[in-house]
């Protein structure tokens, strides 16, 4: 064999060789590195690690995106003690000098509804010290009594539409007109035409519960204490008084619409707010569940602003005022953020389960 073709061919087989030796140790140096490496990341191939990548890149901008909308310092919406949403003339005198021996002295009443107000340490009284001038009852007829409570397992006898409500709201009236020179007034010092509002949520049947309730409210009415509503005033709203009842649950349409004088009202559906039938005669204030007519679409890029603030001019345009209930509670950035969206949209009342918290809001 010739010289050069000797030496080609034996370099051609060291640099195989060599090309042998690297190619043997790659895959030796591969494991020691991935040896090194974490077992929940070795676990992951490549493409695994592209999409993790993708996730985490787009929950920390959208992190950054929703931060600065969820946690927006919440606005002072309720600090006015004017709260007599068009009732009466803009000029009617807010009386801020304290009567003497009145329970709300000092108390600014807000736009806040006590929801199951019965379950808490003090019924009624709590919630007016708080300045909440709306309460409610969960109402059973049981054996010829109208039990206090939501449901019909664990009542009380002691625990009665009178004892809780009606019989400390008229000595609470009685009161006021007493230190008032024998004139009537309402509860709140800071706003005296401002009635108090009780519902009364029928949870037996409404047509047997009905009379019994319309019967237990005469020590009220024949105070004149009731807010009223006579045939002969056409579609005028109700004569306001120092209490306004509001029929809701099972409470039987057809039998309040009868009434005449009226003092208990029906508390009227959102969805349905468009019927004629309500009007402010009948149902001063309408109802709708925050979770069934908006559900989740008050997040971000959802229509549920629209659709609040539709339902709130509907009923507005009608003279009748509204009520949301069923809102978040927890987290307390998404209860704050629904009450903000509600208060911007105009909204009457909020409907609250922690009172103090509204208060403060």
């Amino acid at each position: 064999m010739p010289q050069n073709d000797l030496q080609y061919s034996m370099e051609t087989v060291s640099s195989t060789s060599n090309s042998s030796s690297r190619n043997v140790a790659r895959p030796a140096q591969s494991r020691d590195a991935m040896l090194a490496r974490p077992k929940w990341l070795r676990r992951f191939s490549r493409r695994h690690k592209r999409i993790l990548t993708g996730v985490m890149i787009f929950l920390v901008v959208s992190l950054l995106f929703l931060l600065p909308f969820f946690f927006t310092p919440a606005q002072k919406y309720s600090s006015s003690n004017y709260l007599n949403f068009g009732r009466v003339s803009s000029n009617s005198p807010l009386h801020g000098a304290p009567f003497d021996g009145l329970l709300t002295a000092g108390v600014v009443p807000k736009r806040i509804h006590s929801h199951n107000d019965y379950t808490r340490t003090t019924p009624l009284f709590e919630a007016i010290s708080l300045g909440v001038p709306s309460v409610e009852a969960d109402v059973w007829l049981i054996n010829g009594n109208l039990l206090v409570g939501h449901s019909n397992k664990g009542l009380s006898a002691d625990r009665t539409l009178s004892s809780l409500y009606l019989e400390p709201i008229k000595s609470l009236l009685d009161h006021c007109k007493s230190i008032n020179n024998g004139t009537k007034r309402g509860i709140f010092d800071v706003a005296p035409t401002l009635p108090l509002t009780l519902y009364i949520d029928f949870k037996s049947d409404g047509t047997s519960t009905f009379p019994v309730v319309n019967q237990t409210l005469s020590a009220l009415r024949d105070a004149g204490y009731l807010t009223t509503y006579n045939a002969n005033q056409g579609s005028s709203p109700p004569q306001y008084s120092q209490l306004t009842i509001i029929a809701t649950g099972n409470a039987p349409l057809s039998m309040i619409q009868a009434l005449n004088p009226r003092d208990i009202f029906y508390d009227a559906p959102l969805d349905d707010i468009g019927n004629n039938a309500y009007q402010p005669s009948l149902s001063p204030i309408a109802n709708g569940a925050f979770k069934k007519l908006i559900g989740a679409s008050w997040l971000p890029g959802g229509k549920g602003k629209g659709k609040i603030a539709n339902l709130i001019q509907q009923a507005h345009a009608k003279g009748i005022q509204t009520r949301f209930w069923g809102t978040p509670t927890i987290p307390v950035w998404a209860r704050n953020r629904v009450w903000s969206i509600l208060l911007e949209a105009g909204t009457d009342w909020l409907n609250v389960d922690d009172l103090p918290a509204a208060v403060a809001f």
